[in-house]
């Protein structure tokens, strides 16, 4: 990796959680129960919705109302199929990885 590139990624790093932080304050990566975010920092929140943001930055950063959208979709996420058959306990990092990376992925393109 260049300079360039790790300069790059710093930058895109920082308008992510930037973003996110914007966005849903510290509770981005808690549980939605329908009406709030509750319990504990979730990895597996963190993982779908963080790689997801990063992968499609550029195109969320570009709408003119991004905060509220990503509003919306996390709160979406946890209640989707996909993500509530591999974030519950008992489901192996790995396999869970597997399936909520391309998730989130998909999941966080405008």
């Amino acid at each position: 990796m260049t300079e360039s590139d790790r300069e790059t990624e710093e930058v895109n790093f920082c308008k992510c959680f930037y973003l996110l932080e914007t966005a849903l304050n510290s509770e981005a990566f808690k549980k939605w129960d329908g009406e709030r975010h509750v319990g504990p920092f979730f990895i597996s929140g963190f993982d779908a919705i963080a790689h997801g943001v990063a992968k499609n930055l550029e195109n969320i950063v570009n709408k003119t109302d991004a905060e509220s959208w990503i509003q919306e979709r996390v709160r979406e996420m946890w209640q989707h199929d996909i993500f509530t058959k591999y974030s519950v306990q008992g489901v192996r990092g790995t396999t869970s990885l597997k399936h909520l990376l391309p998730f989130g992925e998909e999941f966080f393109k405008p």
